[in-house]
């Protein structure tokens, strides 16, 4: 059987920019908070199904991410916490209930503002959120970055569904002294989790080769919210969001989103 070689669209053809969508004076607003090295595409989708049903979404673009890779050289996880809040702060204003949906580290970025806003923010999602990588050599970034500056990406995904990359856009190569202000914002996000109390929605895909699965499963077990619930998705890499459950993924998460606490 031969295979034939999947084609990346071109990434300047991608829209990798902050939107905002659904009704202004929207009683419930969410903030859609994207992943490491990419972009407010990667919760388009997910935020046009919420604003189409009625809820304000904000999807932010964080601090040197859709644009170009050499922008995260200079910023540490501190720019992109920044930026989450900036757009938490729009949503607030005259509104009482806003929810954070956080995909991959916009997920350890979610919790961030738990952390920061404990009375402002009404419920989390948090979606393959990093806690553990699969790939342990990760963890010799912190030493590897000061002889080799750049990680090249060599495939284009590990997502169920083939199509699922022209749905979001990603650097295609990124520095790894970012990767280590990663690594630094899951170190200090695991701390906070335990006295996180905001009612959380913890999902992850099962057929993830990025962040291992067990990581929802440390946040579900450890967040200290009363209300929480832990949601597996059987047929879904790491791009839940936009993968071959997507739809079912935008459900879950509205109902969750209007549920009554």
């Amino acid at each position: 059987m031969r295979f034939r070689r999947r084609v990346l669209p071109p990434q300047s053809e991608l829209d990798r920019d902050a939107f905002t969508f659904g009704p202004a004076d929207a009683p419930v607003a969410c903030l859609l908070i994207h992943g490491f090295s990419g972009s407010p595409l990667e919760m388009r989708w997910l935020g046009t199904y919420l604003a189409e049903r009625g809820i304000r979404v904000e999807g932010v673009r964080l601090a040197g991410h859709g644009t170009e890779p050499e922008a995260l050289t200079h910023l540490t996880w501190h720019d992109w916490l920044q930026s989450a809040s900036e757009g938490l702060e729009r949503l607030l204003i005259g509104r009482e209930q806003v929810v954070v949906v956080g995909f991959s580290m916009g997920g350890l970025l979610a919790l961030q503002l738990c952390a920061a806003y404990p009375n402002k923010i009404s419920k989390v999602v948090t979606i393959s959120s990093p806690i553990y990588f699969r790939d342990q050599r990760i963890h010799l970034i912190p030493v590897v970055r000061h002889v080799v500056r750049w990680h090249h990406i060599r495939r284009p995904g590990t997502s169920t569904d083939p199509e699922a990359h022209t749905r979001y856009h990603a650097y295609r190569r990124y520095p790894l002294i970012a990767v280590d202000h990663l690594l630094d914002l899951m170190r200090v996000t695991r701390k906070l989790v335990p006295a996180i109390q905001t009612p959380a929605l913890v999902m992850h895909g099962l057929l993830d080769h990025v962040v291992h699965p067990k990581s929802a499963s440390y946040l579900f077990r450890t967040l200290g919210s009363g209300r929480k619930e832990l949601v597996w998705w059987q047929n879904s890499g790491h791009g839940v969001p936009f993968d071959a459950e997507r739809e079912e993924v935008w459900r879950k998460v509205l109902l969750f989103v209007t549920a009554q606490v």
